[in-house]
């Protein structure tokens, strides 16, 4: 595949403000329809985008959710890089179920919990769950985002690149 298209792909993405992870998981889903394409996507068609998405689903036995990431990949770079029509009503997007999380018990918990041999790694696990911390949230936080007198932790850049306050557990 041309370096030049993913590179306009790439900047689009940029100019979009989408998150470094999101990113790089739209080129590797452009570059794999690319692959299964054995073309460059700039001659592909609606029928090929619905043939590679039909292959993830049913063939490669991927969740709809997973699929439905590769879609919005392509949609991009069809709609915004490549300018084509079609893209925005042409690739579907699969229906998913909302499922409420599971929540484990008070003794799972304490279980998982002290499972950790390391002080410092039950210390991140136990500020994780306290807070409700993404381990990307944990792993970008800062001594001086956690402020102990009004309890509270400044979550920066988060899910969404947003930022956002948490309560700092006893």
């Amino acid at each position: 595949m041309q370096q030049k298209l993913l590179s306009r792909f790439e900047r689009d993405m940029q100019l979009r403000g989408l998150s470094a992870l999101t990113q790089e998981a739209y080129l590797r889903s452009v570059r794999r329809f690319a692959d299964f394409l054995g073309k460059s996507p700039q001659k592909a068609t609606a029928r090929d985008v619905k043939r590679y998405l039909h292959d993830l689903m049913s063939k490669r036995h991927l969740t709809k959710q997973t699929v439905n990431q590769h879609a919005a990949a392509l949609r991009l770079l069809f709609t915004v890089t490549l300018n084509k029509s079609w893209a925005r009503n042409q690739i579907p997007t699969a229906k998913t179920a909302k499922k409420l999380p599971e929540v484990l018990s008070g003794e799972e918990v304490l279980r998982v919990l002290r499972a950790f041999d390391s002080v410092k790694h039950r210390t991140i696990a136990v500020l994780c769950y306290g807070a409700g911390l993404r381990i990307n949230e944990a792993l970008h936080l800062k001594v001086k985002d956690i402020d102990s007198q009004p309890g509270l932790i400044h979550v920066r850049q988060g899910k969404g690149q947003k930022d956002r306050e948490v309560p700092l557990s006893p």
